[in-house]
Protein backbone atom coordinates (compact mmCIF):
# COMPACT_ATOMS: atom_id res chain seq x y z
CA UNK A 1 0.00 0.00 0.00
CA UNK A 2 2.76 2.66 0.88
CA UNK A 3 4.72 1.43 -2.45
CA UNK A 4 1.20 2.22 -3.99
CA UNK A 5 0.23 5.17 -2.21
CA UNK A 6 4.17 6.74 -2.89
CA UNK A 7 3.86 6.27 -6.97
CA UNK A 8 0.11 8.23 -6.66
CA UNK A 9 1.61 11.17 -3.85
CA UNK A 10 4.66 11.34 -5.32
CA UNK A 11 7.29 10.47 -2.23
CA UNK A 12 10.03 8.10 -2.60
CA UNK A 13 9.22 4.95 -0.12
CA UNK A 14 12.68 3.98 1.81
CA UNK A 15 12.35 0.29 3.09
CA UNK A 16 14.50 -0.25 6.14
CA UNK A 17 15.73 -3.80 6.85
CA UNK A 18 15.13 -5.42 10.15
CA UNK A 19 17.21 -4.61 12.81
CA UNK A 20 18.46 -7.75 14.94
CA UNK A 21 20.64 -7.68 18.05
CA UNK A 22 21.79 -11.48 19.26
CA UNK A 23 19.88 -13.37 16.97
CA UNK A 24 16.67 -11.25 18.16
CA UNK A 25 14.40 -9.02 15.80
CA UNK A 26 13.60 -5.93 17.34
CA UNK A 27 10.50 -4.62 17.20
CA UNK A 28 8.05 -2.97 19.26
CA UNK A 29 6.42 -5.99 20.10
CA UNK A 30 9.06 -8.27 21.15
CA UNK A 31 10.20 -5.46 23.65
CA UNK A 32 6.49 -4.99 25.04
CA UNK A 33 6.81 -8.76 25.59
CA UNK A 34 9.92 -8.38 27.40
CA UNK A 35 9.13 -5.96 29.58
CA UNK A 36 5.76 -7.67 30.49
CA UNK A 37 7.71 -10.46 31.07
CA UNK A 38 9.80 -8.50 33.56
CA UNK A 39 13.15 -9.03 31.20
CA UNK A 40 14.21 -5.36 31.29
CA UNK A 41 17.72 -5.82 30.48
CA UNK A 42 17.06 -7.31 27.05
CA UNK A 43 14.21 -4.79 26.36
CA UNK A 44 17.44 -2.50 27.34
CA UNK A 45 19.50 -3.92 24.84
CA UNK A 46 17.02 -3.91 21.87
CA UNK A 47 15.59 -0.01 23.09
CA UNK A 48 19.46 0.96 23.23
CA UNK A 49 18.76 2.62 26.51
CA UNK A 50 16.92 1.69 29.65
CA UNK A 51 13.11 1.53 29.80
CA UNK A 52 11.69 4.80 31.59
CA UNK A 53 8.73 6.12 33.32
CA UNK A 54 8.31 9.50 34.41
CA UNK A 55 5.87 11.14 36.80
CA UNK A 56 5.74 14.20 39.39
CA UNK A 57 7.06 12.59 42.78
CA UNK A 58 4.04 12.76 45.25
CA UNK A 59 3.47 12.06 48.62
CA UNK A 60 2.48 8.58 49.22
CA UNK A 61 1.56 6.69 53.44
CA UNK A 62 5.24 7.12 54.26
CA UNK A 63 5.51 3.96 55.67
CA UNK A 64 8.61 3.33 54.03
CA UNK A 65 10.08 6.92 56.13
CA UNK A 66 8.81 4.72 59.28
CA UNK A 67 10.62 1.58 58.59
CA UNK A 68 14.15 3.40 57.80
CA UNK A 69 13.42 3.10 53.93
CA UNK A 70 12.45 6.49 52.95
CA UNK A 71 10.73 5.93 49.60
CA UNK A 72 9.42 8.67 46.63
CA UNK A 73 6.29 7.71 45.13
CA UNK A 74 5.80 8.93 41.00
CA UNK A 75 2.75 9.30 39.75
CA UNK A 76 2.65 6.97 36.71
CA UNK A 77 1.17 8.47 33.38
CA UNK A 78 -1.97 6.94 32.52
CA UNK A 79 -1.60 4.08 30.10
CA UNK A 80 2.33 3.69 30.02
CA UNK A 81 3.70 0.33 30.08
CA UNK A 82 4.35 -0.89 33.31
CA UNK A 83 6.53 -4.10 33.75
CA UNK A 84 6.12 -7.30 35.22
CA UNK A 85 5.15 -6.03 39.02
CA UNK A 86 8.29 -6.51 40.83
CA UNK A 87 11.62 -5.24 42.77
CA UNK A 88 14.17 -3.76 40.38
CA UNK A 89 17.31 -1.91 40.56
CA UNK A 90 18.11 1.37 38.71
CA UNK A 91 18.53 4.87 38.73
CA UNK A 92 16.10 8.32 39.30
CA UNK A 93 16.50 11.73 37.38
CA UNK A 94 15.43 14.43 39.59
CA UNK A 95 15.89 17.93 39.27
CA UNK A 96 19.32 17.36 37.38
CA UNK A 97 20.76 15.31 39.11
CA UNK A 98 21.00 11.01 38.97
CA UNK A 99 20.93 8.38 42.01
CA UNK A 100 20.88 4.89 42.62
CA UNK A 101 17.99 3.58 43.01
CA UNK A 102 15.66 0.40 43.89
CA UNK A 103 11.96 0.89 43.47
CA UNK A 104 8.75 -1.62 44.10
CA UNK A 105 6.37 -1.68 41.15
CA UNK A 106 2.81 -3.27 41.94
CA UNK A 107 0.13 -3.36 44.60
CA UNK A 108 2.34 -3.28 47.56
CA UNK A 109 0.73 -6.65 48.55
CA UNK A 110 2.18 -6.78 52.49
CA UNK A 111 0.84 -2.90 53.12
CA UNK A 112 -2.13 -2.80 50.34
CA UNK A 113 -2.52 -0.54 47.01
CA UNK A 114 -5.71 -0.15 44.82
CA UNK A 115 -4.05 0.81 42.00
CA UNK A 116 -0.31 0.32 40.70
CA UNK A 117 2.13 2.39 42.43
CA UNK A 118 5.92 2.87 41.40
CA UNK A 119 7.64 3.72 44.94
CA UNK A 120 11.81 4.10 44.89
CA UNK A 121 14.40 4.11 47.53
CA UNK A 122 17.21 6.18 46.65
CA UNK A 123 20.49 4.66 47.67
CA UNK A 124 22.22 7.47 50.13
CA UNK A 125 19.83 10.06 49.08
CA UNK A 126 18.44 12.95 51.87
CA UNK A 127 16.45 15.20 51.02
CA UNK A 128 12.61 16.24 49.89
CA UNK A 129 12.03 15.91 46.32
CA UNK A 130 8.00 16.54 46.55
CA UNK A 131 6.65 18.01 43.40
CA UNK A 132 10.02 17.55 41.55
CA UNK A 133 9.71 16.04 38.06
CA UNK A 134 11.40 11.97 38.41
CA UNK A 135 12.46 9.60 35.70
CA UNK A 136 13.13 5.90 36.48
CA UNK A 137 15.21 4.15 34.47
CA UNK A 138 14.95 0.18 35.17
CA UNK A 139 18.44 -1.77 34.68
CA UNK A 140 17.90 -5.28 36.67
CA UNK A 141 14.94 -7.49 38.24
CA UNK A 142 15.54 -8.06 41.49
CA UNK A 143 12.47 -9.82 42.46
CA UNK A 144 8.80 -10.80 42.46
CA UNK A 145 6.58 -8.64 44.68
CA UNK A 146 5.48 -10.80 47.51
CA UNK A 147 3.00 -10.13 50.34
CA UNK A 148 5.15 -10.49 54.26
CA UNK A 149 3.38 -11.40 57.34
CA UNK A 150 4.74 -8.26 59.26
CA UNK A 151 6.50 -5.08 58.26
CA UNK A 152 9.65 -6.43 60.19
CA UNK A 153 9.62 -9.53 57.36
CA UNK A 154 9.52 -6.89 55.13
CA UNK A 155 12.15 -4.27 56.13
CA UNK A 156 14.66 -7.34 56.41
CA UNK A 157 14.10 -8.13 53.37
CA UNK A 158 14.11 -4.58 52.02
CA UNK A 159 17.67 -4.36 53.69
CA UNK A 160 18.92 -7.64 51.54
CA UNK A 161 17.53 -5.71 48.20
CA UNK A 162 19.54 -2.67 49.09
CA UNK A 163 22.69 -4.91 49.49
CA UNK A 164 21.93 -6.73 46.09
CA UNK A 165 20.99 -2.71 44.48
CA UNK A 166 24.24 -2.16 46.28
CA UNK A 167 26.12 -4.41 44.87
CA UNK A 168 24.98 -4.01 41.21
Amino acid sequence: LLDKLSREMGYTLHVVPKVSISGMDVSSTRIRELLLAGDVRTAAALLGRAYTIGGPVVHGNHIGHEMGFPTINIDIPQGKLLPKFGVYFGYAQIAGEQYRAMFNLGVKPTVGSDKPTLEAYLIDFEGDVYGEAARVSFVARLRDEKKFDSLAELSAQIEKDVQRARAL
